[in-house]
């Protein structure tokens, strides 16, 4: 897949801070094209060195492989910080995909 040579849905991101936790919203269809924006915002996310950091995918309407890619390394990460990191996808699409990775917040 050509990223540059296609008109792409793209990809919403919002932080904000929720007791003392930083909550990272995404939107749109996060593939390949759109992952490495997830990577860039969940890295700045850690570096800034909040007690966990929540993604809340309830507005995602696509998960590929290289989202989940995306998640799991953020996930890896933090796990080697010492900082919690949870994913969301209430009523979300993309919720069994999460299970099945085990990216889903148990």
């Amino acid at each position: 897949m050509d990223c540059h040579s296609q008109v792409l849905p793209g990809l919403t991101l919002s932080s904000r801070e929720e007791g003392g936790r930083r909550v990272v919203t995404v939107g749109g269809e996060l593939d390949l094209c759109t992952a490495p924006q997830l990577s860039q915002a969940l890295q700045a996310q850690l570096d800034e060195a909040a007690r966990t950091v929540v993604v809340d995918l309830g507005e995602v309407s696509f998960l590929g492989a290289a989202g989940l890619a995306a998640l799991a390394r953020a996930q890896a990460d933090a796990q080697r910080r010492g900082i919690g990191f949870r994913v969301l996808a209430e009523a979300s699409p993309v919720r069994r995909y999460l299970a099945l990775a085990g990216l889903n917040d148990t």
